[in-house]
């Protein structure tokens, strides 16, 4: 008798134990949803401004569910499907392209995907809530900028001081500093005196240029003969030297002309250059008083 008691209770709890309902959630239509971070995007003016998240959306419920996919990028042009399909127990996999603007600031935009159930077993789920995650794209920073000068070309004298000026212009996408150097060593060969104030500058993306000035002392004896020299100001990114691989340096020219410096006391010296006719007209008049004298 007890052992057909047991044998009973034994059948009663396995019976029960077969029986179980399977779990809550597996019953719920739900999706989950996740993305790798994406890859800095680059936009300087040749790049392709194009990153891409990779997702996976997955369908822990018993029923095939439609999916619909909605992305918040902060200003950035985006590309994603509108919906998908994920089968029961599975996962899907879907990309979000992202891509930004010529010159976009360097930074950090947050972007946020989300998925939401609409049908489970072709059912509207009028219920399901959305499920979201966030990835953050990096907008890369890139070198970029001219040099320019105002004084193209510069006649002098020996002896004589002038001070070259040229612009620095950042056209990157971020705050860069640049490092400054002149081709002081042929100049010096020739005698020259320069005096580079500073020798890097910091500057703001697309900010006025930045002023440099340059004072140069010409040699104080050519022979008596007039000659040419080259002044040349190199300007080099200190970004582009520790981050991009390839070193972006620029440069510009002043062409110099330097005339022997004339005697003082000379005709040239005390009569005024510029009003030709009128120096000419005094030498001859000039020239006539001392021959009436004479």
């Amino acid at each position: 008798m007890r052992i057909a008691v047991v044998l009973f209770s034994l059948l009663f709890f396995t019976t029960i134990v077969q029986f179980s309902p399977p779990a809550e959630g597996q019953f719920n239509p739900d999706v989950n949803v996740t993305c790798e971070q994406p890859s800095p995007m680059h936009v300087y003016p040749e790049a392709t401004r194009i990153t891409t998240a990779y997702c996976t959306a997955e369908n822990p419920t018993v029923y095939l569910e439609d999916v619909d996919i909605q992305v918040t990028a902060s200003g950035l042009a985006y590309s994603a499907p509108d919906s998908i399909t994920v089968p029961a127990g599975d996962s899907v996999t879907f990309e979000v392209l992202f891509r930004g603007d010529i010159a976009m600031p360097e930074g950090a935009r947050q972007a946020t995907i989300s998925a939401t159930v609409t049908t489970a077993n072709g059912v509207p789920c009028l219920t399901c809530e959305s499920r979201s995650v966030s990835v953050l794209v990096i907008i890369a920073q890139y070198s970029s900028f001219r040099v320019e000068t105002d004084t193209p070309i510069v006649e002098m004298e020996t002896n004589q001081n002038y001070t070259l000026e040229f612009k620095i212009y950042n056209d990157g996408n971020a705050r860069d500093k640049f490092l400054i150097s002149t081709d002081s060593g042929y100049l010096a060969m020739s005698d020259w005196g320069i005096y580079l104030p500073i020798t890097s500058i910091e500057i703001d993306s697309m900010a006025p240029p930045e002023r440099i000035h340059v004072i140069v002392e010409s040699p104080s004896n050519l022979n008596g003969e007039i000659a040419h020299f080259n002044f040349q100001l190199t300007v080099t990114s200190d970004f582009s030297i520790h981050s991009e691989g390839t070193i972006n340096q620029q440069f510009s020219v002043s062409g110099i002309k330097v005339h022997p410096a004339e005697e003082a006391g000379s005709v040239s010296n005390i009569l005024p250059a510029a009003n030709l006719p009128v120096t000419l007209l005094v030498i001859l008049a000039v020239a006539i008083r001392f021959g009436k004298k004479e």
